[in-house]
């Protein structure tokens, strides 16, 4: 996984003419037979993209829109990308405007920042991310411009090439013969060496009952659940459906056998569905197991809680 933050800085001059403007506009429209006046409803301003130069396909841009009869603005962020279907981000963001007390003195420490938006845990369209509306004399400076700034930090897993690498592994190491025990479930002991860290220790030891067997004998854990991990082992994707019936389960199991990005992705699911209701169930996930992404969002739901 990959941990990757930046800041954009977006300047809008004369947005209050602009605004003035749109109030007041109006075209004298001609035609064969009558005249008719046409009003310009809004305006839409687009920032210039931004990215990071470490995942180049992944970018942002930020959106106002200037609505003609109110006093409002609204401003979103809108993603675009990644062009890899298979790799999972996960955007954290901030929108704010910054006021500053002197036009002649642009500074940290005469300004102030206005929160417009900002990230949860719950899932978003990627076009309209943090889409929130606000009274633009609330955050104009006194020249009727706007500064806006937005911070971005995400974190990136690209399951494909992880799993060429992995399987070409497999093929450069030829590690482990195929494993197809009496058991059910069955499988490559190559595949699951190579996907987590605990089964390559079993099957690297020879003296061990699993090396020795071709077996793996697992019983604090539903079929279901196995079959889940192992559906992420060979496809590096989990169905969400049975992620919403054993989403606990699997993060349990995927501790047990230190398959990290399923470990993440189980998180990410946790941490989108916490309610009131169970939010203490979490906290004792968190105590158990440790899960940094959603002890995250249970303290940021604590924190607006206090404030």
């Amino acid at each position: 996984m990959n941990t990757i933050t930046f800041k954009f800085n977006w300047s809008i001059y004369d947005i209050r003419k602009l605004r003035d403007a749109l109030s007041n506009s109006k075209c004298l429209h001609l035609t064969s037979n009558f005249a008719c006046f046409l009003r310009i409803s809004f305006l839409n301003f687009v920032g210039e993209r931004f990215s990071s130069f470490e995942f180049p396909t992944l970018e942002w841009e930020l959106h106002l829109n200037l609505e003609r009869g109110t006093s409002k603005i609204s401003i979103w962020l809108r993603q675009i990308g990644p062009d890899n279907i298979d790799a999972i981000v996960n955007t954290k963001y901030k929108i704010y405007a910054v006021r500053y007390y002197s036009e002649s003195n642009y500074h940290a420490a005469s300004s102030t920042i206005i929160e417009i938006a900002k990230s949860t845990y719950k899932f978003e369209k990627n076009d309209r991310l943090g889409y929130f509306s606000i009274s633009l004399d609330s955050v104009i400076q006194s020249d009727g411009s706007l500064i806006l700034q937005c911070d971005v930090e995400f974190d990136c897993y690209n399951l494909t090439l992880d799993l060429q690498e992995n399987y070409r592994k497999m093929l450069e190491n030829e590690t482990f013969t195929d494993f197809v025990g009496d058991e059910i479930i069955k499988t490559h002991r190559c595949v699951l060496a190579q996907n987590s860290a605990v089964f390559q220790r079993m099957f690297d030891q020879s003296l061990m009952a699993e090396a020795q067997k071709g077996e793996v004998i697992i019983s604090d854990s539903s079929p279901e659940c196995v079959r889940a991990m192992l559906e992420f082992f060979y496809t590096g994707k989990i169905n969400d459906d049975i992620l919403e019936d054993h989403v606990e389960d699997i993060f349990a199991i995927a501790h047990k056998y230190e398959v990290e990005k399923l470990k993440y992705i189980c998180e990410r699911f946790m941490a989108s569905k916490i309610n009131s209701g169970n939010i203490v169930k979490y906290c004792n996930i968190i105590t158990l197991y440790g899960a940094p992404t959603l002890e995250e969002r249970v303290k940021a739901i604590f924190d607006s809680i206090k404030s």
